[in-house]
C-alpha cells in the first residue's frame, strides 16, 4: 500500500474523508476537488484498473491522501482500506462498482448492495432485470468472441441482425459495431479482444427522428434519495459516428411534450427495477417508433453532465454524489419538475466532440482552431489530440475525440446553425 498525507491548516474544519475510486477518464482531479470543497478530504483510491493514469501520482498526493492498491484481492482491498478507515466511498466509473460495494459492505459505508452494483455495469445482468420488472428491451444473449470464431456458439440464433455487438462490461462506446448483416458478426469479433460481449437486438430508429437536431438519443439525468427518483434534466445527443459512438450532448433537449413524458417515466421504471436505494443516474435511452427504450442505466454521473448544468444554473451534481456517499443531506428543494432543465426551454449549453472516421491511424492536420475559438456562442475549444497523434475510432469509443467544442446558444435552431460552422471551419486532417 502507498500512502500519502496532504497536511490540513491547523484551523481546517474537521471534514468527513471519502475514498474516491479514481481514474481520470472519468472526471478530472480538478473537478473532483473543487466539487469536494467544503464538503469532504479525498482519499485517491488507485491501482484498481489495468489502464494507467495520465495525472501523475506526485500531483494527487498534494491534493489528498493516496491508496495504491494495484494487484491486491477483492479481501486485500478490503483490508487496504480498513486501515485508512474512510468515512464513504464513491466511484464515477463502471469497473470499480462490484470492487466498491465489497468494501462497502465490509466496512459498513453507503454504497449500492453487490447485486445492484453489478445490474449497474454488467450489461447482460441490468436487460435481466429490467426484463423481470417488465420494462420492455431489446433480446440479448452473451458469449467470448472465440466461442462465437470457433463455431461452439451461434448467437445470431437467439439475436437476429440488425443487432449491435458491445462488451458485456465495457463503457464509453468501446469496441461497439452494428451488425446489419449475419456475415459481419465474425468479421467483427475477430477485432475484438478476448473478453465476454453481448449482442442485443438494435433498437430501430424512428422517422422522421425525435429530435431535430441530433440523434434519436436522449439521457435522464436523476438524483435517488431513500428510494425516491428526481429527475434533474434531459440531455439531448448530436448524432452519432461509425458504431455509436457518441459525438457529444446538449442540454436540455428537444423532445416533444409526449416524448419527455414517456420518456421520464421510463427512467423512472428503470431505475426501480434495479433496486437503487440512492444515487446519482444517468440513463440513457432511444426514442423508437414504439416509444423510450432503455440503452442503459449507469450508476453514476454522467461524463460532461456537471458542466452542461452549471452553464445553465444547475445543481452541483458531482458535490451531490460525494455528499450522498457520506450520508450528508443534499437540498432537492430547488428541482422543478416542470423547469427548463426537462422542459426543452432555452438557453441550449452544448459540448461538440469531433472524432476521427472509420480506419484513420493518425491525426495528420489540424487547422482553423483559433477561428472556431472565434465562432459566436462558442466559449471553448480544447484539442485533445494534436498532429501526430494516434487515433482509433473503434478502442478510442467516445473518449477517442480529437476536438471538443463547447458553448451556449439562445435556442436548438441556433445550436443545429453553430454546429455546421464548427465543421466548416476546425478541419481535421487524418492518416489512414
Amino acid at each position: 500500500m502507498e500512502r500519502r498525507d496532504q497536511t490540513a491548516p491547523s484551523d481546517a474544519p474537521a471534514l468527513p474523508r471519502l475514498a474516491v475510486f479514481y481514474h481520470d477518464r472519468a472526471f478530472s482531479t480538478l473537478e473532483i476537488i473543487e466539487a469536494a470543497a467544503g464538503v469532504c478530504r479525498i482519499i485517491w483510491v488507485i491501482g484498481w484498473s489495468e489502464q494507467p493514469l495520465t495525472f501523475p501520482v506526485r500531483g494527487l498526493a498534494r491534493l489528498g491522501e493516496v491508496v495504491d492498491v494495484t494487484g491486491q484481492s477483492t479481501d486485500g482491498v478490503i483490508e487496504t482500506l480498513r486501515t485508512v478507515a474512510p468515512d464513504g466511498i464513491v466511484t464515477f466509473t463502471e469497473p470499480p462498482m462490484v470492487l466498491a460495494a465489497a468494501v462497502g459492505k465490509a466496512l459498513g459505508l453507503r454504497y449500492h448492495q453487490p447485486e445492484t452494483a453489478l445490474r449497474l455495469c454488467d450489461k447482460l445482468a441490468q436487460r435481466h432485470a429490467l426484463g423481470a420488472a417488465g420494462v420492455p428491451g431489446p433480446s440479448i444473449t452473451t458469449f467470448l468472441p472465440s466461442e462465437v470464431l470457433s463455431s461452439a456458439i451461434n448467437p445470431l440464433l437467439k439475436v437476429r441482425p440488425p443487432a449491435v455487438l458491445k462488451p458485456r462490461f465495457g463503457a464509453g462506446g468501446r469496441d461497439t459495431y452494428f451488425i446489419e448483416q449475419s456475415d459481419e458478426l465474425s468479421t467483427f469479433l475477430r477485432r475484438c479482444p478476448e473478453e465476454p460481449f453481448v449482442l442485443e437486438t438494435f433498437l430501430a430508429d424512428r422517422n422522421p427522428p425525435a429530435s431535430s437536431v441530433g440523434a434519436d438519443m436522449v439521457s435522464v439525468e436523476s438524483v435517488v434519495e431513500d428510494g425516491v427518483i428526481h429527475h434533474i434534466a434531459l440531455t439531448g445527443r448530436f448524432t452519432l459516428d461509425l458504431a455509436f459512438r457518441e459525438a457529444g450532448h446538449f442540454l436540455p433537449c428537444d423532445l416533444s411534450p409526449g416524448d419527455r413524458e414517456a420518456t421520464l417515466a421510463m427512467a423512472t421504471d428503470a431505475a426501480r427495477a434495479l433496486g437503487l436505494a440512492f444515487g446519482i443516474l444517468h440513463t440513457e435511452l432511444k426514442i423508437t417508433p414504439e416509444g423510450p427504450r432503455i440503452i442503459e442505466v449507469n450508476g453514476r454521473v454522467g461524463g460532461g453532465i456537471p458542466e452542461l448544468l452549471e452553464r445553465l444554473g444547475g445543481p452541483p451534481i458531482v458535490t451531490w454524489a460525494m455528499a450522498q456517499a457520506l450520508g450528508l443531506g443534499i437540498d432537492l428543494s430547488g428541482l422543478d419538475p416542470d423547469g427548463p432543465l426537462l422542459m426543452g426551454d432555452h438557453p441550449v449549453a452544448f459540448c461538440y466532440w469531433m472524432g476521427p472516421p472509420e480506419h484513420a491511424t493518425v491525426v495528420r492536420s489540424v487547422d482553423g482552431i483559433a477561428e472556431a475559438r472565434a465562432l459566436d456562442d462558442v466559449t471553448r475549444v480544447n484539442l485533445v489530440r494534436r498532429a501526430g497523434d494516434a487515433v482509433s475510432a473503434q478502442a478510442g469509443g467516445m473518449f477517442g475525440y480529437v476536438a471538443e467544442v463547447s458553448g451556449l446558444t439562445d435556442s436548438h435552431d441556433t445550436l443545429t446553425r453553430l454546429i455546421d460552422r464548427i465543421d466548416a471551419t476546425l478541419l481535421i486532417g487524418y492518416g489512414f
